[in-house]
């Protein structure tokens, strides 16, 4: 119906432009014909904006996931973040999980931290214990740096979890370890693992093929072999109409990250993301709301 009114009123313009240009003189003729254009030229452009509306709604609700939790407003990686991003009912959160010495798996970004001593140390060289006996992540309400375990137990049940590995040479025994952990909660069906190293991705599937994985890259090559992934992970600035298509094209998904204002929000939806990761749930959950609403007025 829409798309008949569209037709009829360039239709009907362009019938009553003629019928005006046989009775008027030239003068009259040339400045009737710029206010034709004028005319013609503002209602393609809101004919523009409302099929861009209708493109964001024709790609359904876009989901959101809590970048390392809620870690605007709480330390990333914490119990404390990941408890807001529940509370803000983020479809999924997102965290950062490294193997320390003793094999425990931790919730961390980094690997490397300094002491204000000015000592450094690693996770991966580490064990749970010394990492929690130098104070480091002693911010906020957790005096502990916290385990995957933990993790798991918090949220299971109230939000999916993207579980981002971060790789030190051990992409087989981190790949094991979390896959060994995911089974014990039986929560296969509410994680994705997501990771730059394809190889570790490629490890964890062959350990159990029923939990989905997801490549993470700041863009995407030609040549890229798309293969097993479930999903592709792309940065903001990578990300573009055929980048979009491509993915889609092979019955993939498509998240990117890291977006945290509107603009951005807004451009990400229009081409037609699966999923958004942000620092700011409440900020783009309110934007799809906004856009969704105004496709329901039109």
């Amino acid at each position: 119906m829409l798309q008949m009114i569209k037709h009829s009123n360039k239709t009907g313009a362009a019938a009553v432009a003629g019928c005006m240009m046989l009775l008027l003189s030239p003068q009259k003729t040339f400045r009737y014909l710029i206010i034709v254009f004028i005319f013609i030229f503002s209602y393609n452009l809101l004919e523009h904006n409302i099929l861009s509306d209708e493109k964001i709604y024709e790609n359904g609700k876009v989901s959101i996931t809590a970048h390392r939790g809620s870690s605007l407003k709480a330390r990333d990686n914490s119990i404390e973040a990941i408890n807001i991003a529940i509370e803000e009912k983020a479809d999924y959160i997102e965290i950062d999980v490294r193997r320390t010495k003793d094999n425990k798996l931790v919730l961390s970004h980094d690997d490397v931290f300094m002491k204000s001593s000015g000592e450094s140390f690693s996770i991966a060289g580490s064990t749970l214990k010394d990492i929690n006996g130098k104070g480091i992540f002693s911010i906020g309400k957790d005096d502990k740096i916290v385990t995957l375990e933990k993790a798991l137990k918090v949220i299971r049940g109230k939000s999916k979890i993207n579980i981002d590995l971060k790789v030190n040479n051990d992409k087989e025994l981190i790949s094991k370890l979390v896959v060994k952990l995911i089974e014990k909660y039986n929560m296969e069906e509410e994680v994705i693992i997501t990771s730059s190293n394809y190889g570790a991705l490629l490890d964890v599937i062959s350990y159990d093929s029923n939990i989905k994985i997801g490549y993470i890259t700041k863009s995407l090559t030609d040549d890229f072999n798309v293969g097993e992934i479930d999903v592709i992970s792309i940065a903001y600035e990578g990300l573009n109409k055929e980048v979009v298509q491509r993915v889609h094209g092979f019955g993939k998904q498509i998240f990117v990250w890291t977006v945290n204002d509107e603009e951005k929000g807004k451009r990400a939806i229009s081409l037609g993301v699966d999923n958004i990761i942000t620092d700011d749930v409440v900020m783009i959950k309110n934007l799809i709301n906004k856009i969704s609403s105004n496709v329901g007025d039109i």
